[in-house]
């Protein structure tokens, strides 16, 4: 199944929005790429916010130790 023209021009366009911003967790970039979308949303007409959360640094090697056993 292949896109539209407006739903390609769609995909680019948020693409080239987050695809610079560095995102790792607890990051500002993770902030930033998470209000972008929720006003995207809210355009849309959505209801949409970004919640506040505690980033626990250390996390994703635990995970990941865990993940490798």
């Amino acid at each position: 199944m292949s896109a539209g023209h407006g739903e390609e021009a769609t995909l680019r366009e948020v693409i080239a929005a987050l695809a610079p911003i560095d995102r790792r967790a607890g990051e500002p970039g993770e902030q930033e790429a998470a209000d972008w979308i929720a006003q995207r949303l809210r355009d849309a007409g959505a209801s949409a916010s970004v919640e506040p959360a505690e980033f626990r640094d250390g996390y994703a090697t635990v995970i990941r130790n865990l993940a490798s056993v």
